[in-house]
């Protein structure tokens, strides 16, 4: 039972990026795909500042530590920085998944955080896990 296979390659272009001769002609012919040059690290960085107010917080664990703790926050029905709360607040499985990321920060950076560091981590985690629970146990 020997079946001959014929395999026609009907890709418009090759690996070169040329156009295949042996591809199934279409109404209108397509172009290769013009190879863009990558942005320098100067412009990404730009556009980012533009998108993102990067001057507002200093890039630092204890920056981290507060945005995912007013995050977790605002996921409970807190108001967030901006004075609202988030549309379909509160969200406790998302908060809570803030709260373990909070905890895991804390078991990963044991012994290499700064005083202040360490300090503010364990008042967040206290302070947005007090709130987790008296949001699951039904006292607010």
């Amino acid at each position: 039972m020997s079946d001959d296979i014929n395999v026609q390659d009907r890709r418009l272009f090759n690996k070169d990026g040329e156009v295949n001769e042996n591809a199934a002609p279409k109404s209108e012919p397509e172009k290769a795909p013009e190879k863009t040059a990558e942005k320098a690290p100067d412009q990404v960085k730009d556009k980012a500042e533009e998108t993102l107010d990067v001057g507002s917080m200093p890039v630092s664990l204890a920056a981290l530590f507060l945005d995912l703790a007013t995050h977790a926050f605002t996921q409970m029905g807190e108001k967030g920085p901006d004075g609202k709360v988030p549309e379909g607040a509160p969200n406790l499985p998302v908060a809570k998944h803030l709260i373990d990321l909070l905890g895991l920060l804390e078991l990963k950076t044991r012994g290499n955080l700064d005083p202040e560091e360490e300090a503010l981590l364990k008042a967040l985690l206290y302070d947005v896990r007090l709130k987790y629970v008296s949001l699951t146990s039904g006292k607010k």
